[in-house]
């Protein structure tokens, strides 16, 4: 269950300000859905992944939490920071992987091969790479697809609950979007490496 707005905003507010028993209260409130949306995320990566869902969600709170460049205005915004914030910590891992694995010349897969993060398979290091590439050229042409693609699959959330919980909207208006976000990222990913 999602934390009370009004309350929420409080905290990330005079968290923001640097009070640390309003940052203690708030990594309380926000833990469990969290950890919900970093499972989500994980639950996509390859079974080899090392990344544990305690050490995504800390890292990602750290980044947020202290923030003098972020004036905070609700929990969407938040959930949308956090979305983020997993997103760089899973790609920084996934480049850390590759450089040891020395696979950089493989090929990522190919987005219909890609599982949505409610779904069981494995993201290969490469393949997370390509999508959060083609990711940071979305967000320059397109930024509410930007959004909707970071929070669903480098945030974990099901495009219901972004429609409910996250942007208020109705889900049609999120699920349309998806679906031309995923043909976007699709026609990107097809020109990396060899192609599908």
């Amino acid at each position: 269950m999602s934390p009370d707005e009004p309350e929420l905003t409080v905290l990330l507010r005079r968290a923001g300000a640097g009070d640390r028993d309003a940052a203690d209260r708030l990594f309380h409130l926000v833990e469990a859905e969290l950890r919900a949306r970093a499972r989500a995320c994980l639950r996509h990566e390859s079974t080899a992944h090392s990344l544990q869902t305690t050490v995504l969600i800390d890292g990602a709170f750290q980044q947020l939490v202290g923030r003098a460049d972020i004036t905070w205005a609700d929990r969407a915004q938040f959930y949308r920071y956090a979305a983020r914030a997993m997103r760089h910590l899973l790609v920084d891992h996934a480049r850390g992987r590759l450089a040891r694995e020395n696979a950089l010349g493989g090929r990522p897969a190919r987005l219909d091969e890609v599982p949505d993060p409610a779904g069981p398979g494995g993201l290969d290091p490469a393949t997370l790479v390509a999508v959060h590439e083609a990711l940071d050229r979305l967000s320059g042409s397109l930024p509410e697809l930007f959004q909707l693609v970071e929070l669903h699959v480098f945030g974990g959330w099901e495009l219901k609950r972004i429609a409910d919980d996250v942007l208020g909207l109705p889900y049609g208006r999120v699920k349309r979007p998806w679906q031309r976000a995923r043909a976007w990222l699709h026609r990107e990913l097809e020109g990396v490496g060899d192609g599908p």
